[in-house]
Protein backbone atom coordinates (compact mmCIF):
# COMPACT_ATOMS: atom_id res chain seq x y z
CA UNK A 1 0.00 0.00 0.00
CA UNK A 2 1.34 3.41 -0.84
CA UNK A 3 2.08 5.59 2.23
CA UNK A 4 1.07 9.40 1.90
CA UNK A 5 2.17 12.22 4.47
CA UNK A 6 0.31 15.38 4.35
CA UNK A 7 1.70 18.57 6.18
CA UNK A 8 0.39 21.54 7.00
CA UNK A 9 0.37 24.77 9.10
CA UNK A 10 -1.63 27.22 10.86
CA UNK A 11 -1.59 29.87 13.73
CA UNK A 12 -4.07 30.77 15.91
CA UNK A 13 -5.89 33.13 13.29
CA UNK A 14 -5.29 30.85 11.03
CA UNK A 15 -7.00 28.07 12.93
CA UNK A 16 -10.14 30.09 13.72
CA UNK A 17 -10.49 31.60 10.16
CA UNK A 18 -10.07 28.47 8.04
CA UNK A 19 -7.58 25.53 9.54
CA UNK A 20 -10.21 24.14 12.07
CA UNK A 21 -12.46 23.59 9.14
CA UNK A 22 -9.77 22.02 7.10
CA UNK A 23 -9.24 19.81 9.90
CA UNK A 24 -12.86 18.75 9.93
CA UNK A 25 -12.77 18.12 6.16
CA UNK A 26 -9.87 16.06 5.86
CA UNK A 27 -10.83 14.01 8.90
CA UNK A 28 -14.26 13.04 7.13
CA UNK A 29 -13.16 12.93 3.60
CA UNK A 30 -9.62 11.40 3.23
CA UNK A 31 -8.55 8.01 4.06
CA UNK A 32 -7.22 6.89 7.77
CA UNK A 33 -4.32 5.56 6.28
CA UNK A 34 -3.12 9.10 5.40
CA UNK A 35 -1.18 11.16 8.15
CA UNK A 36 -1.78 14.65 8.28
CA UNK A 37 0.76 16.48 10.36
CA UNK A 38 -0.20 20.13 11.54
CA UNK A 39 2.91 22.12 12.12
CA UNK A 40 1.06 24.92 14.90
CA UNK A 41 2.15 28.14 16.15
CA UNK A 42 0.98 30.44 19.24
CA UNK A 43 -1.99 27.75 19.51
CA UNK A 44 -4.02 28.26 22.77
CA UNK A 45 -5.96 25.37 23.44
CA UNK A 46 -4.17 22.92 21.56
CA UNK A 47 -5.78 19.98 23.33
CA UNK A 48 -8.97 21.25 21.96
CA UNK A 49 -7.44 20.77 18.47
CA UNK A 50 -10.00 18.35 16.39
CA UNK A 51 -8.71 14.64 16.86
CA UNK A 52 -8.09 11.68 14.79
CA UNK A 53 -5.67 8.77 15.17
CA UNK A 54 -4.18 9.77 11.77
CA UNK A 55 -3.45 13.47 12.96
CA UNK A 56 -0.22 14.56 14.26
CA UNK A 57 0.17 17.93 15.93
CA UNK A 58 3.77 19.77 15.98
CA UNK A 59 5.11 22.54 17.57
CA UNK A 60 6.76 25.13 14.92
CA UNK A 61 8.51 26.68 17.23
CA UNK A 62 10.13 23.56 17.82
CA UNK A 63 12.81 23.62 15.09
CA UNK A 64 15.73 25.88 15.93
CA UNK A 65 16.31 26.36 12.28
CA UNK A 66 13.17 28.12 11.77
CA UNK A 67 12.81 30.31 14.58
CA UNK A 68 16.56 31.76 14.25
CA UNK A 69 15.39 32.59 10.54
CA UNK A 70 12.81 34.34 12.23
CA UNK A 71 14.49 35.99 14.99
CA UNK A 72 17.33 36.99 12.58
CA UNK A 73 14.74 38.69 9.65
CA UNK A 74 11.74 39.47 11.80
CA UNK A 75 12.31 43.27 12.31
CA UNK A 76 13.52 43.66 8.59
CA UNK A 77 10.57 45.28 7.14
CA UNK A 78 11.78 44.72 3.42
CA UNK A 79 11.74 40.95 3.78
CA UNK A 80 8.45 41.43 5.41
CA UNK A 81 6.57 42.56 2.68
CA UNK A 82 7.22 46.25 2.90
CA UNK A 83 8.45 47.91 -0.26
CA UNK A 84 7.83 51.66 -1.27
CA UNK A 85 5.60 52.21 2.04
CA UNK A 86 2.88 49.39 0.91
CA UNK A 87 2.69 45.51 1.52
CA UNK A 88 3.52 42.96 -1.39
CA UNK A 89 3.14 39.19 -0.51
CA UNK A 90 6.13 38.87 -3.04
CA UNK A 91 8.39 39.60 -0.58
CA UNK A 92 6.84 38.28 2.82
CA UNK A 93 9.81 35.85 3.20
CA UNK A 94 9.05 35.05 6.72
CA UNK A 95 5.42 34.42 6.32
CA UNK A 96 6.00 32.04 3.69
CA UNK A 97 9.00 29.74 4.93
CA UNK A 98 6.59 28.41 7.89
CA UNK A 99 5.15 25.98 5.37
CA UNK A 100 8.33 25.33 3.91
CA UNK A 101 9.95 24.66 7.39
CA UNK A 102 7.33 22.57 8.72
CA UNK A 103 7.43 20.64 5.11
CA UNK A 104 11.24 19.71 5.07
CA UNK A 105 10.87 18.49 8.61
CA UNK A 106 9.63 15.55 7.59
CA UNK A 107 11.96 14.65 5.58
CA UNK A 108 13.28 10.92 7.42
CA UNK A 109 9.36 10.37 7.66
CA UNK A 110 8.75 7.09 6.33
CA UNK A 111 6.24 7.53 3.52
CA UNK A 112 6.24 7.14 0.10
CA UNK A 113 4.78 10.35 -0.88
CA UNK A 114 5.62 13.83 1.25
CA UNK A 115 2.65 16.11 0.20
CA UNK A 116 2.41 20.05 1.21
CA UNK A 117 -1.06 20.95 1.43
CA UNK A 118 -1.69 24.30 2.48
CA UNK A 119 -4.40 24.62 5.34
CA UNK A 120 -6.68 27.39 3.88
CA UNK A 121 -8.45 24.39 1.92
CA UNK A 122 -11.87 22.99 1.80
CA UNK A 123 -12.12 19.02 1.69
CA UNK A 124 -15.88 18.67 0.36
CA UNK A 125 -15.93 15.34 -1.25
CA UNK A 126 -13.82 11.66 -0.30
CA UNK A 127 -10.98 10.63 -1.53
CA UNK A 128 -9.61 7.12 -1.86
CA UNK A 129 -6.13 5.73 -2.24
CA UNK A 130 -6.49 4.18 -4.91
CA UNK A 131 -7.77 7.75 -6.17
CA UNK A 132 -4.41 9.28 -5.10
CA UNK A 133 -2.56 6.86 -6.10
CA UNK A 134 -3.90 7.30 -9.57
CA UNK A 135 -3.42 11.12 -10.05
CA UNK A 136 0.00 10.85 -8.35
CA UNK A 137 1.58 8.22 -10.72
CA UNK A 138 3.53 9.91 -13.17
CA UNK A 139 6.75 7.07 -13.16
CA UNK A 140 9.36 6.65 -10.53
CA UNK A 141 11.59 9.27 -12.68
CA UNK A 142 9.22 12.04 -11.02
CA UNK A 143 10.48 14.35 -8.42
CA UNK A 144 7.39 16.18 -7.95
CA UNK A 145 3.85 16.91 -8.82
CA UNK A 146 3.33 20.63 -8.50
CA UNK A 147 1.29 23.49 -10.27
CA UNK A 148 2.57 26.10 -12.56
CA UNK A 149 0.44 29.08 -14.04
CA UNK A 150 1.33 29.76 -17.67
CA UNK A 151 -0.36 33.05 -16.99
CA UNK A 152 1.44 34.11 -13.64
CA UNK A 153 5.31 34.63 -13.12
CA UNK A 154 5.08 31.76 -10.53
CA UNK A 155 4.18 28.15 -9.63
CA UNK A 156 0.89 28.01 -7.17
CA UNK A 157 2.70 25.71 -4.31
CA UNK A 158 -0.38 25.41 -2.05
CA UNK A 159 -0.40 21.91 -2.79
CA UNK A 160 2.99 20.18 -4.12
CA UNK A 161 4.00 16.22 -3.79
CA UNK A 162 7.09 14.63 -3.32
CA UNK A 163 8.00 11.59 -4.38
CA UNK A 164 10.33 10.52 -1.67
CA UNK A 165 11.39 7.32 -3.50
CA UNK A 166 13.30 9.30 -6.00
CA UNK A 167 16.85 9.24 -5.17
CA UNK A 168 17.19 13.10 -5.05
CA UNK A 169 13.87 14.34 -3.14
CA UNK A 170 15.88 14.62 0.05
CA UNK A 171 18.74 16.23 -1.41
CA UNK A 172 16.08 19.19 -3.35
CA UNK A 173 14.13 19.54 0.15
CA UNK A 174 17.26 20.17 2.39
CA UNK A 175 18.01 22.55 -0.47
CA UNK A 176 14.95 24.19 -0.03
CA UNK A 177 15.41 24.75 3.74
CA UNK A 178 19.06 25.53 3.28
CA UNK A 179 18.07 28.53 1.08
CA UNK A 180 16.19 30.21 4.25
CA UNK A 181 19.17 28.69 6.87
CA UNK A 182 21.67 30.14 5.25
CA UNK A 183 19.50 33.61 3.56
CA UNK A 184 20.23 32.53 0.40
CA UNK A 185 16.60 33.25 -0.71
CA UNK A 186 17.37 37.17 0.16
CA UNK A 187 19.37 37.31 -3.06
CA UNK A 188 16.56 36.22 -4.99
CA UNK A 189 14.19 38.80 -7.26
CA UNK A 190 10.94 37.60 -5.31
CA UNK A 191 10.65 35.63 -1.45
CA UNK A 192 7.79 34.22 -1.42
CA UNK A 193 8.37 30.28 -1.59
CA UNK A 194 6.96 29.67 -4.76
CA UNK A 195 9.44 31.95 -5.93
CA UNK A 196 12.28 29.54 -4.73
CA UNK A 197 10.50 26.63 -5.98
CA UNK A 198 10.50 27.64 -9.33
CA UNK A 199 14.35 28.63 -9.34
CA UNK A 200 15.26 25.22 -7.42
CA UNK A 201 12.76 23.42 -9.70
CA UNK A 202 14.41 24.59 -12.73
CA UNK A 203 17.76 24.57 -11.56
CA UNK A 204 16.72 20.51 -11.12
CA UNK A 205 15.57 20.24 -14.70
CA UNK A 206 18.31 21.18 -16.37
CA UNK A 207 20.32 17.75 -14.87
CA UNK A 208 17.19 16.14 -16.27
CA UNK A 209 15.37 15.72 -13.20
CA UNK A 210 11.36 15.37 -14.00
CA UNK A 211 8.73 17.67 -12.13
CA UNK A 212 5.06 16.33 -13.33
CA UNK A 213 3.43 19.96 -14.06
CA UNK A 214 -0.37 19.62 -12.79
CA UNK A 215 -1.54 22.54 -14.68
CA UNK A 216 -0.05 22.25 -17.69
CA UNK A 217 -1.74 24.33 -20.51
CA UNK A 218 -4.12 25.67 -17.80
CA UNK A 219 -5.04 29.22 -18.19
CA UNK A 220 -5.50 31.94 -15.73
CA UNK A 221 -4.58 32.54 -11.88
CA UNK A 222 -6.56 29.62 -10.15
CA UNK A 223 -5.24 26.83 -11.48
CA UNK A 224 -5.98 24.83 -8.80
CA UNK A 225 -9.77 24.20 -9.40
CA UNK A 226 -8.90 23.27 -12.94
CA UNK A 227 -6.67 20.43 -11.86
CA UNK A 228 -8.04 16.67 -10.52
CA UNK A 229 -7.58 18.67 -6.82
CA UNK A 230 -10.61 20.55 -7.66
CA UNK A 231 -12.83 17.49 -7.73
CA UNK A 232 -12.31 17.04 -3.91
CA UNK A 233 -11.55 20.18 -2.60
CA UNK A 234 -11.75 24.33 -2.60
CA UNK A 235 -8.67 26.84 -2.42
CA UNK A 236 -9.40 29.92 -0.45
CA UNK A 237 -6.17 31.78 -1.93
CA UNK A 238 -5.69 35.20 -1.02
CA UNK A 239 -6.27 37.46 2.00
CA UNK A 240 -9.37 38.29 0.97
CA UNK A 241 -10.78 34.60 0.43
CA UNK A 242 -10.16 33.64 3.70
CA UNK A 243 -12.07 36.22 5.93
CA UNK A 244 -14.88 33.70 6.33
CA UNK A 245 -15.75 34.23 2.68
CA UNK A 246 -15.47 30.35 2.20
CA UNK A 247 -18.64 30.60 -0.45
CA UNK A 248 -18.15 34.53 -2.11
CA UNK A 249 -16.20 33.61 -4.72
CA UNK A 250 -17.19 37.26 -6.20
CA UNK A 251 -14.78 39.34 -3.41
CA UNK A 252 -12.06 36.33 -4.32
CA UNK A 253 -12.27 36.97 -8.16
CA UNK A 254 -11.67 40.28 -7.47
CA UNK A 255 -8.79 40.26 -5.48
CA UNK A 256 -7.33 37.93 -8.28
CA UNK A 257 -7.97 40.87 -10.65
CA UNK A 258 -6.46 43.43 -8.64
CA UNK A 259 -3.59 41.62 -8.38
CA UNK A 260 -2.90 40.93 -12.13
CA UNK A 261 -4.07 44.90 -12.43
CA UNK A 262 -0.47 44.87 -10.15
CA UNK A 263 1.51 43.09 -12.41
CA UNK A 264 0.19 43.62 -15.91
CA UNK A 265 -0.15 47.86 -15.36
CA UNK A 266 -2.91 47.87 -17.85
CA UNK A 267 -4.22 51.15 -20.15
CA UNK A 268 -7.39 49.66 -20.78
CA UNK A 269 -9.87 48.54 -18.86
CA UNK A 270 -13.17 46.67 -20.13
CA UNK A 271 -15.60 45.47 -17.56
CA UNK A 272 -18.92 43.98 -18.70
CA UNK A 273 -21.50 44.43 -15.64
CA UNK A 274 -20.26 47.38 -13.54
CA UNK A 275 -22.87 47.13 -10.39
CA UNK A 276 -22.59 50.35 -8.57
CA UNK A 277 -19.34 51.03 -9.82
CA UNK A 278 -17.03 50.20 -7.34
CA UNK A 279 -15.56 47.55 -8.73
CA UNK A 280 -14.47 50.09 -11.72
CA UNK A 281 -13.00 52.48 -8.99
CA UNK A 282 -11.06 49.39 -7.35
CA UNK A 283 -9.28 48.57 -10.81
CA UNK A 284 -9.35 52.13 -11.67
CA UNK A 285 -7.41 53.25 -8.30
CA UNK A 286 -4.72 50.08 -9.02
CA UNK A 287 -4.33 50.78 -12.27
CA UNK A 288 -3.40 54.21 -11.60
CA UNK A 289 -0.58 53.49 -9.01
CA UNK A 290 1.12 52.35 -12.27
CA UNK A 291 0.08 54.56 -14.72
CA UNK A 292 -0.28 58.71 -15.01
CA UNK A 293 -3.59 58.25 -17.02
CA UNK A 294 -5.55 54.69 -18.22
CA UNK A 295 -9.21 54.06 -20.29
CA UNK A 296 -11.87 52.15 -18.63
CA UNK A 297 -15.04 51.16 -20.37
CA UNK A 298 -17.79 49.98 -18.83
CA UNK A 299 -20.54 47.95 -20.40
CA UNK A 300 -24.45 47.28 -18.51
CA UNK A 301 -27.74 47.34 -18.70
CA UNK A 302 -27.93 49.95 -15.75
CA UNK A 303 -31.50 48.44 -14.50
CA UNK A 304 -29.69 48.30 -10.89
CA UNK A 305 -27.86 51.62 -10.86
CA UNK A 306 -28.21 54.64 -13.11
CA UNK A 307 -25.25 55.13 -15.62
CA UNK A 308 -24.90 58.83 -14.16
CA UNK A 309 -24.46 56.85 -10.54
CA UNK A 310 -22.02 54.94 -11.81
CA UNK A 311 -19.92 57.86 -13.96
CA UNK A 312 -20.19 59.73 -11.06
CA UNK A 313 -18.11 57.59 -8.71
CA UNK A 314 -15.70 57.55 -11.32
CA UNK A 315 -15.24 60.82 -12.13
CA UNK A 316 -13.99 61.53 -8.23
CA UNK A 317 -10.40 59.53 -9.78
Amino acid sequence: MTKFTFVTSFNQDGYEKYGKRFLEGFIKHFPKECDLFVFTENINLIAELPYSDNIHYMDLLNDPQMVDFITRWKDVEEVNGMRDGKLDYRYMATKFSKIIFALTYMTEQNTDWLIRIDSDVIVNKNITLKKLEKHLNCGKDCLAHYMGRKDWHHSETSFMAFNMAHARAKEFLNEFRAMYVDGGIMQLDELTDSWLFDRLREQAETENIYFHNMSEGMAGMDVWEQTWLGKYMDHLKGPVAKKDKADNKAVYRKDQILDMIRQFKPVTIVETGTGDGSNAIAMCKKALEKKDAIHYFGFDLFEKHDELEVWGKLEIL
